[in-house]
């Protein structure tokens, strides 16, 4: 029957092609920031694939609102390594949407854990060509417990009767409406007082920038070489300080050696290019129905990624599954009564963007509560 049709394509390993299409979402196509050119290879890789299983009404279908990204972004080139006193290579990663060195540069680190405008007076006139290192070196915990655990039954089933919130009530992955790479308020900010408007806020990076930094440096306390890193599409290129995440490990090492003293040097070679108006879309196709052809049965997942990495938990493994089912149908030409669409989402990582864009187009509008009646 149907079932055993795709059983056997799915769970038989000389047919499943899962791991086939991870592999080219991620070694050959990752990472796939949302406006940059390798998402936009990516897309058009998974619909020539999904035009050879059968598919049909596939696309990379632009939003109708490109929420404000204005501005792509690829990181071209990274090197950035210590030179005295000690030579060894710096990993790291520079926030998307900042800019580069304009080649190789070479400069003095800095520590500077102050944040108010006050207190960094003292720095004035005294940082031009520096590295900055923005924070004290962060405590890096061991690692007891392994990060992966076997869980016993006795574990599973209390899971199993657990009531999760509806949907609406607590969002999915806990987020806001803001997304990871929404624009974060800058430290020391300043209020007027009663009755008067808020005074700017003290920007930190932009007193930086103003005095010849050529880099900021951040890291994470995790340690083992782990860190995070996002970035603002809304950043003003001209007006931003390049920015760069780097272990703990280097972080640390620099820190403690200017802490005895001792000059750190530093080099960089760093080239980003803004690419201006990207055109955003989402990945659609769908294998149409028979009787109820009118009725959808949707397959999803977000398709873009940070910069940082291949994006392969996040989230090409969603998405090659998600595609791995639309080919498995497809080939096994099982009957459907309704449609069966898939939508590979963009600009999720930075507010789940492409997701609403697409229910705004197809489906509804959340758009704002309507007015209260006069009177």
């Amino acid at each position: 029957g149907s079932i055993n049709k795709i059983k056997e394509q799915g769970l038989n390993a000389a047919n499943t092609q899962v791991m086939e299409i991870a592999s080219w979402l991620t070694d050959v196509h990752g990472p796939r920031l949302s406006g940059s050119p390798n998402i936009q290879k990516a897309g058009e890789w998974a619909v020539a694939e999904m035009k050879k299983w059968g598919l049909v009404n596939v696309a990379l279908e632009p939003w109708d609102n490109n929420r404000n990204f204005t501005r792509g972004w690829s990181n071209d080139k990274f090197y950035l390594a210590s030179v005295s006193p000690q030579a060894f290579p710096i990993p790291g990663t520079p926030s998307a949407w900042t800019p580069g060195t304009n080649g190789l540069i070479r400069g003095e680190a800095i520590l500077i854990t102050e944040t108010a405008e006050a207190d960094l007076q003292k720095y004035a006139g005294k940082l031009k060509g520096k590295f900055v290192l923005g924070s004290a070196p962060p405590d890096v915990a061991a690692w007891w417990t392994p990060p992966a655990t076997r869980s016993t039954v006795e574990e599973l089933v209390p899971r199993e009767t657990r009531v999760t919130p509806e949907f609406g009530v607590n969002p999915p992955g806990g987020r806001g409406g803001g997304g990871r790479g929404a624009p974060q308020a800058a430290p020391g900010g300043r209020q007027g007082g009663a009755g008067a408007p808020a005074a700017p806020p003290f920007n930190r990076n932009q007193f930086f920038l103003k005095e010849g930094v050529v880099a900021i440096f951040s890291t994470s306390a995790r340690g083992h070489g782990i860190y995070t890193i996002g970035g603002s599409r809304t950043n003003d290129p001209a007006a931003t300080l390049p920015a760069i995440t780097i272990p703990a490990e280097q972080y640390g090492q620099i820190a403690r050696t200017l802490s005895k003293g001792i000059p750190v040097t530093l080099e960089a070679d760093i080239k980003s290019t803004f690419h201006p108006n990207p055109t955003m879309f989402n990945v659609v196709g769908e294998i149409r129905g028979t009787d109820k052809a009118n009725e959808l049965v949707m397959l999803g997942a977000h398709f873009d990624s940070w910069h940082a990495s291949t994006g392969a938990t996040d989230n090409a493994a969603g998405s090659a599954a998600m595609m791995e089912a639309m080919r498995i149908l497809a080939v096994t030409k099982v009957p459907l009564r309704r449609t069966v669409r898939i939508g590979l989402w963009n600009g999720e990582e930075q507010g789940l963007n492409g997701s609403a864009e697409y229910v705004a187009k197809h489906f509804a509008s959340r758009g704002a509560p309507p007015a209260a009646p006069a009177g």
